[in-house]
């Protein structure tokens, strides 16, 4: 067994310096001030237990040596730092943090711009984001997973499930425009506060919001960065999905009625920063990977400590204290119990 000695509040030995202070202004020869005179104990009751014969002993006024009070001092001080004694730590398991994901998925008329080429393929940002969450889900180790469309207005597409099945068929209906031309982040995220909230009578399960947008044309009454700070501030932890490519690529955009915009990469960077989460872009191979990486460290108990064994030893300098302090009135009780014994025999 690991033992080791410690004090739960060293700042008592400050203490310490008043003992010789005391010490050396007494023996220079100063008069004290009037606290720091030898204290002058009074036992109402002395008088009454010493013999009758011993005049010169039944004065109950008993003086303690300047000695004796620093000894008392010294203990009490000590017992005040509370000494422990630390032993080993014992072994306490608890199961990993359930997590609830909440796939926040954009279906605004952005998405569908091609510019992504996947497996020799051109696709639009809509296949890109589909086939992304769907390995999300088919490899999701957390309890619940739920999808909300990102749009104006947005819309709860399926409640929390552990159906995977089905939360693979809601993303393979997912369409643009499902949920109008343009997308709020902001009124989303509100939405997504309001119906899968931390407290109350929810499963008391983390939340994670994966925001998966390219940030294209973003409408709204509040700024997403304001919204995105009090969640966190709630514990929601937010990350942040890329679709789309960052540059014009003019081989891969195809025809569309649309005005090319890349992906706003700072502004989803930013958002992952204040959700205390991580930006993945879904054109890079290794992200799906970190993404779950990233999960699955959340589910993990934050800020754990094992309980050490602690033995407290106060309890021996107070009792020390003590019985120095009772000593002038034990001393000519032990007195009287001896007379009264030597007159019996």
């Amino acid at each position: 067994m690991n033992t080791s000695f410690d004090l739960l509040h060293p700042e008592w030995l400050y203490a310490l310096l008043v003992l010789p202070a005391v010490w050396l202004w007494r023996g220079s020869g100063l008069r004290l001030p009037t606290i720091f005179t030898v204290p002058l104990l009074r036992y109402p009751l002395l008088p009454n237990l010493l013999p009758r014969q011993a005049e010169d002993e039944r004065d109950h006024n008993l003086r303690l040596n300047p000695l004796w009070i620093g000894m008392i001092l010294l203990a009490l001080i000590i017992s005040l730092a509370q000494p422990v004694q630390r032993g080993d730590v014992m072994p306490v398991t608890r199961p990993p943090q359930a997590v609830d994901l909440i796939l926040l998925a954009n279906t605004s008329v952005s998405m569908a711009l091609k510019d992504s080429v996947i497996k020799g393929q051109q696709v639009d940002r809509m296949q890109q984001q589909k086939d992304w969450l769907k390995k999300v889900v088919e490899r999701f180790q957390g309890d619940r997973i739920a999808l909300v469309i990102l749009g104006r207005p947005a819309a709860v597409w399926l409640p929390l499930t552990r159906d995977k099945a089905l939360v693979m068929a809601a993303i393979e209906r997912l369409q643009t425009t499902l949920g109008g031309r343009n997308s709020d982040i902001s009124a989303s995220l509100k939405l997504v506060q309001q119906t899968f909230p931390i407290t109350g009578q929810d499963t008391g399960n983390e939340k994670i919001i994966l925001l998966s947008t390219d940030a294209y044309q973003q409408l709204g009454a509040e700024p997403p960065q304001k919204t995105v700070t009090a969640l966190s501030q709630q514990g929601y932890r937010i990350h942040t999905l890329a679709i789309g490519s960052t540059h014009i690529e003019a081989e891969a955009l195809g025809k569309s009625h649309l005005v090319y915009l890349p992906v706003d990469i700072a502004l989803l960077q930013q958002l992952a920063l204040l959700g205390k989460g991580r930006l993945f872009r879904a054109s890079d191979n290794g992200a799906l990977t970190r993404f779950l990486q990233a999960i699955e460290r959340d589910r993990q108990p934050q800020n754990h400590r094992s309980p050490q064994i602690i033995k407290p030893l106060y309890p021996w300098p107070l009792l020390f204290a003590m019985l120095l302090l009772a000593w002038p009135f034990g001393k000519p009780l032990l007195t009287q119990l001896k007379s009264l014994r030597s007159q019996r025999g």
